[in-house]
């Protein structure tokens, strides 16, 4: 959903010159914003995506990540001025192999496979009772149990060595290993948290790069407000509601920029919602506190 703001504008300032309101129109043209970042040297970006694509291409050839990135606004503050975005990689869930399991230095795919070959046995040990396994964590990524890399299986486990007359000996106590791959995505850079429960950009990357990975845009007023679907000529913002809930005593209406985005919001892009509503520490020396609108 885009608005485009050339067409509009040249339509604009054509009909108000008419008008002999010239001077208005040029006064239209001054609220476009555009995005500042303070470490690259331009006149700022047309569009806050260019703003986060600059900053997305510098991150990618400076630091090479081994994998694709997803990215985020990861918090949002305010001057009196300005609205001040930090831009950073979205938190990632951990990366997860699948298990291998190993009974008498035999290795297998599965726990379905490793069961069924304790239960039949071969040339070297006869079958053996199998009870429901019960692993024990041995080492992980983190705190978490769900997290662990090694678990043992020792209760109940027992192997029957096979004679060399093909007969069984006594069953004794035995141990079944279990081992996997856990790791966070491009993991010399992020790293697991348990207290937050993904990976993150490890503290030495993300200090580096906070300064370069934010930009800011002047806070512009509302000065048209359409009904309907519309775009607001005074900025080229294409503006939109979608009531989704309404109970009487409650409602859930979702809110669409195509000019900005919301820090919080959880539907996508551009994209915030009625109860996104919060409250930022201004970046001055004033200690300004800002809110944000619930409609971004």
């Amino acid at each position: 959903m885009k608005c485009d703001f050339s067409r509009l504008g040249r339509a604009l300032s054509v009909g108000l010159a008419l008008f002999g309101l010239g001077g208005r129109a040029a006064h239209a043209q001054d609220v476009i914003p555009r995005w500042h970042n303070t470490v690259f040297a331009n006149d700022g970006y047309p569009t806050e995506r260019a703003a986060q694509i600059a900053i997305e291409n510098w991150f990618i050839s400076s630091f090479k990540p081994e994998d694709p990135i997803e990215w985020e606004v990861r918090s949002q503050a305010f001057t009196r001025e300005a609205s001040v975005h930090l831009y950073g990689i979205r938190p990632a869930p951990l990366s997860k192999s699948n298990w291998t399991y190993s009974y008498m230095d035999i290795y297998y795919p599965s726990q379905e496979a490793l069961l069924t070959a304790m239960r039949t046995g071969n040339q070297s040990y006869c079958p053996v009772a199998t009870p429901e396994p019960v692993w024990v964590r041995e080492n992980g990524v983190g705190n978490r149990p769900e997290n662990s890399t090694e678990e043992s299986w020792r209760k109940g486990v027992t192997v029957s060595w096979r004679n060399l007359d093909g007969s069984c000996r006594a069953a004794a106590p035995s141990i079944v290993d279990r081992s996997r791959t856990v790791q966070c995505p491009n993991r010399t850079m992020m790293k697991w948290k348990d207290d937050l429960g993904a990976c993150f950009l490890s503290d030495s990357y993300d200090g580096n790069s906070r300064r370069v990975m934010t930009y800011q845009t002047a806070q512009v007023p509302k000065l048209c407000h359409g009904v309907g679907n519309p775009c607001d000529p005074t900025t080229g913002d294409k503006f939109q509601v979608e009531a989704d809930i309404d109970l009487g005593w409650v409602r859930l209406d979702r809110y669409y920029h195509s000019l900005t985005s919301t820090f919080g919001s959880p539907f996508g892009a551009n994209w915030t919602h009625s109860h996104n509503i919060s409250l930022a520490v201004g970046l001055n020396t004033s200690r300004s506190i800002a809110q944000g609108r619930a409609d971004g």
